[in-house]
């Protein structure tokens, strides 16, 4: 049984891009923070 693909919407990537630029942590501890995978 396969997993269903979760789709993000461009404001959200958008907000994670900005977390990892702002943050200065790696995009792994952000994906991590948001329960997404790298």
């Amino acid at each position: 049984m396969g997993s269903m693909r979760r789709s993000f919407t461009a404001e959200y990537k958008a907000e994670a891009v900005r977390l990892v630029l702002d943050s200065g942590d790696s995009v792994a501890s952000v994906a991590k923070n948001l329960g997404v995978h790298e």
